[in-house]
């Protein structure tokens, strides 16, 4: 196994006892933070198996992942904008599901729409985002242009989704873009292929909040263009958020190594804050915010040596992650989770491969 490998799982295996801990010093138990362990280990287990079954199968066995990934993402872009055109279709998938209270009450706004197996809102949008350096990466493998294409549905059940995505998502296509172009080589058309891009950008904006009636008298335009007309920081999220979300526990013992509870248990206090780095510090302290840290900075050093197209994916999948931790609790969410864990995963195959072919130089 590589040292990629048994990080990652030291690490899921550190965060479970540690919970566990925690818990039992304080004599209650909420399984949220046991069961984010749990989820990082069966989520690297299943992420690297599909990793390895691609690397022994396939050829080009990294485009190929990505490329399943993409068609991933665009199958369920689609499904978000069919959601969108007959929200009759919706109303009859959400007959079949639990609803929250919030999405309940996003079929009543029709300010937000649902999509397959991520749960809409906020985190499924920055799931979304994810996409878009996937594609991109995919296009700095083949300098094929049709992968361009799949960003416009992206952005396009971004929109639908989640406010919080599109911000992520500009940050992510400046960031893509940047970063691809960081090696001053690259192919002659690239350049080209990011005009055309541009292009395509601004023509799916135009469309996605194209006077699309919220049912509440305010007009979709205005709720999704509302961070980017009067500022991320004075949108209305953005000011109840930072105005009453953000407050550290009462005892230093708690801001060091936290109670366990993270405020969504029924016999537990609850916390009145959405924002995830918030509400890891009141369950786990600062050693929790460590552990996460940890794996970010593991994962990026142990990565180094692995392709660019790879590299980005990952930075992608962290750079989302940070960010939307300001806003809820967004680790290791459906979807999101597993892509994290994929593209660690296949940094690990890539380190397994270079380990393998550095034993038998040396024979």
């Amino acid at each position: 196994m590589d040292v990629l490998s048994s990080f990652s799982i030291v690490v899921s295996l550190s965060w479970f006892s540690y919970y566990v801990f925690v818990n039992l010093i304080h004599g209650h138990l909420d399984s949220t933070g046991l069961a984010f362990g749990i989820k990082m280990a069966l989520y690297f287990l299943a992420a690297y198996g599909v990793a390895l079954v691609h690397y022994n199968y396939y050829g080009e066995w990294a485009y190929c992942l990505m490329r399943s990934i993409a068609i991933a993402g665009l199958l369920n872009s689609i499904i978000v904008s069919i959601f969108f055109i007959f929200p009759n279709i919706q109303e009859i998938y959400a007959g079949y599901i639990v609803l929250s209270e919030t999405q309940s009450a996003w079929l009543i706004t029709g300010h937000r729409f649902m999509d397959f197996g991520m749960g809409g809102g906020a985190s499924a949008s920055a799931v979304f985002a994810i996409f878009i350096p996937v594609a991109l990466s995919l296009y700095m493998q083949s300098n094929k242009k049709g992968y361009l294409f799949l960003i416009p549905f992206y952005l396009f059940a971004i929109a639908l989704t989640g406010r919080s995505g599109l911000i992520i998502a500009v940050f992510l296509l400046i960031f893509s873009l940047m970063y691809s172009a960081s090696d001053g080589g690259g192919k002659g058309n690239r350049v080209g292929g990011y005009v055309f891009l541009f292009l395509l950008l601004g023509f799916v904006s135009f469309l996605a909040v194209s006077g699309i009636d919220k049912g509440e008298g305010d007009s979709f335009i205005e709720w999704v263009s509302e961070p980017f007309v009067d500022g991320v920081m004075e949108s209305k999220s953005v000011q109840s958020i930072t105005g009453r979300m953000y407050f550290l526990p009462d005892s230093e013992m708690q801001i060091l190594i936290g109670d366990g509870n993270f405020g969504r248990t029924m016999h537990l206090p609850y916390i009145p804050s959405d924002v995830g780095w918030v509400r890891l510090i009141h369950a786990g302290g600062f050693v929790g915010v460590a552990l996460i840290i940890l794996f970010f900075l593991g994962s990026i050093f142990f990565s180094l040596g692995v392709p660019k197209p790879v590299k980005l994916f990952l930075y992608g999948v962290w750079a989302t992650i940070f960010i939307m931790m300001f806003k809820e609790l967004h680790w290791l969410p459906r979807g999101g989770g597993g892509m994290l864990m994929l593209a660690v995963a296949m940094s690990c195959v890539y380190l397994k491969e270079n380990s393998r072919e550095g034993r038998v130089a040396l024979k």
